[in-house]
């Protein structure tokens, strides 16, 4: 069993879209992210946007990416 938890963004600003029945995963700094499904193109892009992050969280991070598709 999956279990996820989503947050409605600051001051529940996305609550109204949830109860139209909403929700979505994402990272806006990714840009649009639908034609990407090589899991090396992910981390290439993951590396540019957080190139300061430590490299033993990257798999973590690149795997929640690929769940949430």
């Amino acid at each position: 069993m999956n279990i996820w938890m989503v947050r409605a963004g600051e001051g529940g600003r996305l609550a109204e879209k949830f109860a139209e029945g909403y929700v979505a995963v994402g990272w806006s700094e990714f840009g649009d992210m639908s034609a990407v499904t090589d899991k090396e193109e992910i981390v290439r892009l993951h590396d540019a946007v957080y190139p300061l992050m430590k490299r033993g969280a990257v798999p973590n991070s690149v795997a929640m990416f690929n769940r949430s598709r």
